[in-house]
């Protein structure tokens, strides 16, 4: 119900689908059956109709180096909060590149995507940090391949 009300006024789509994602997993960790599929994906499709102009975007120019680089200096690192903002823009931002490294988007092919039979290695730091990693054989800066940690 709260789907149909409140998602379809706010007219985003893929904000919905996130929501609708969430509860379905809560569902299935849950072992409750899911009823919500047909008429819930309706009501995201009809939704898209009733949206706003202002509640989609175009895309924006993807974030760089430099925009770390401006953050960071710009935060204060030795306060906790401008710490963890940091630290979470840039987890975030080399887990999308490498995100976008490995995830299939056709059919596969084994000279570009990583498989399960790709090379890889576990261990612990000399500052004890546990790690793994993997070799994709293909990257954007590495087209002959690169360690991925």
């Amino acid at each position: 119900m709260f789907i149909m009300t409140r998602g379809a006024s706010a007219g985003i789509s893929s904000t919905m689908r996130s929501w609708l994602l969430g509860l379905q997993l809560w569902h299935v960790v849950n072992d409750a059956t899911w009823h919500g599929s047909s008429h819930l994906k309706r009501t995201v499709q009809g939704s898209k109709s009733l949206a706003p102009l202002s509640s989609s975007r175009p895309k924006r120019a993807p974030m760089t180096i430099a925009h770390l680089l401006t953050l960071r200096n710009n935060l204060d690192l030795n306060n906790t909060f401008d710490a963890a903002v940091f630290g979470m823009a840039t987890i975030a931002f080399w887990c999308q590149c490498h995100l976008t490294e490995v995830c299939v988007d056709a059919s596969f092919d084994p000279h570009i995507h990583a498989s399960r039979s790709s090379q890889q290695t576990s261990g612990t730091t000399s500052l004890g940090i546990s790690f793994h990693s993997f070799w994709a054989p293909s990257t954007k800066i590495s087209p002959k391949g690169e360690e991925i940690r």
